[in-house]
């Protein structure tokens, strides 16, 4: 595995990817970095501290801060959300348009909850993913995924089925982290500080970088890989400068090696997070027949099944838990993934795996993009299932 690594290094295929990995007993545990910061020559060899946007692997975090306030009786898993976020308490469902070229909207039959939020069956979508929205957004004259500053301004627009009836990728995160952070009193940031990064002993941890220059000093460089194979550096808004809003489902930075720590407490059930029933709760399968059928056509689609298609291996029945993407069976029955593992994963391809049965947790981190990069899922399979060769207990 190493060899593969330092081969896909050296002949460009990738900048640099930080690979950890670790069992719950606490008998194996393996960090390596491969590579560089980016892909200049001059550039710092990559490090497990290495800052990096994490994209929506910020949604397990939400989650988490989530489950925390449901715990202390601050939010409810099944209340109607928009006693806490009144927003969402407008949203309509979009059906379709009209001759005259109007959207055809009605109110939904059931509301949104924290529930439908966290399992991505609220009817939130992200608008580059839904034809509707698309239209939707070309007949507000808006255009797709705009750089807006707050999360109303970014994701106010209709809904595209009735909350729990379906499945799709979307902004739901972002709304959940909204009632994290009204039912606190704190920023989400300011909650992530004092409820996740403390009790963990994290120190880079931030939805506001520009705040930090000593993370600054030591990030990472975003690649974009074109149609030829060739990889660009590339950055985004998120990295040159804060947002008014803290989005949960894909604003934070942090290095691998703290991201780590979120994901070994959750595998040791240590109570530093969640409690163990929480924690349970939070790896539920979440979905009905309507809702993973939903979530196989997105899966299933040419497009967003590149971008998304890597989370669960394309044989394995997929459906969705509070924290992620749940396999509903064992992975092409090789030393691999078991029944229940939780996956999810940030756009340059930051991709976590806790698999609970097997007694197992692993994040692959880069700065590649896009999404579902072959190489690197190539990459990101075969440290995993090396570390599940190595693994014992």
């Amino acid at each position: 595995m190493e060899e593969a690594f330092e081969k896909a290094v050296e002949s460009r295929e990738i900048p640099g990817a930080a690979l950890l990995s670790t069992n719950k007993s606490g008998t194996f545990s393996f960090a390596k970095c491969f590579g560089r910061r980016g892909i200049d020559e001059d550039e710092e060899p990559l490090e497990t501290d290495t800052v990096m946007r994490i994209a929506s692997a910020t949604k397990l975090l939400t989650s988490v801060a989530s489950m925390q306030c449901v715990e202390r009786g601050l939010l409810n898993l099944d209340n109607e959300i928009s006693s806490t976020v009144p927003e969402l308490g407008a949203f309509q469902v979009l059906t379709g348009f009209g001759e005259d070229g109007q959207p055809i909207l009605r109110p939904p039959k059931r509301p949104i909850t924290l529930r439908r939020l966290l399992s991505h069956s609220s009817g939130l979508c992200y608008d580059a993913m839904h034809p509707l929205l698309i239209q939707y957004r070309k007949w507000q004259g808006i255009q797709l995924q705009p750089d807006f500053e707050t999360i109303a301004e970014r994701f106010t627009y209709p809904l595209v089925y009735d909350p729990g009836d379906g499945w799709s990728y979307g902004p739901s995160l972002e709304w959940a982290g909204k009632a994290v952070e009204r039912a606190s009193g704190l920023t989400l940031d300011a909650y992530l500080q004092h409820n996740i990064c403390t009790p963990l002993d994290i120190r880079d941890m931030t939805f506001k970088l520009q705040q930090r220059p000593d993370m600054i000093k030591r990030r990472a460089t975003s690649c974009d890989r074109d149609e030829q194979g060739n990889l660009t550096a590339g950055d985004n808004d998120f990295w040159r400068k804060d947002f008014e809003d803290d989005f949960g489902g894909m604003g934070c930075f942090t290095t691998p090696a703290d991201y780590f720590k979120v994901m070994t407490s959750l595998l040791h059930d240590d109570g530093k997070l969640l409690k163990p029933t929480t924690v349970d709760m939070l790896f539920e399968r979440q979905l009905g027949e309507a809702g993973e059928q939903g979530m196989a056509d997105v899966y299933a689609h040419e497009l967003f099944g590149q971008a998304m298609g890597h989370l669960v291996p394309k044989e394995v029945n997929k459906s969705h838990a509070l924290g992620g993407s749940l396999m509903m069976d064992d992975a092409d029955g090789s030393n691999w993934r078991r029944k229940g593992t939780m996956v999810w994963a940030g756009l340059p391809n930051v991709i976590w795996s806790i698999d609970r049965e097997a007694g197992r947790c692993c994040l692959y981190a880069s700065q590649v993009r896009p999404p579902g990069d072959p190489p690197s899922l190539r990459l990101a399979e075969l440290f995993e299932r090396s570390m599940y060769s190595r693994a014992t207990g």
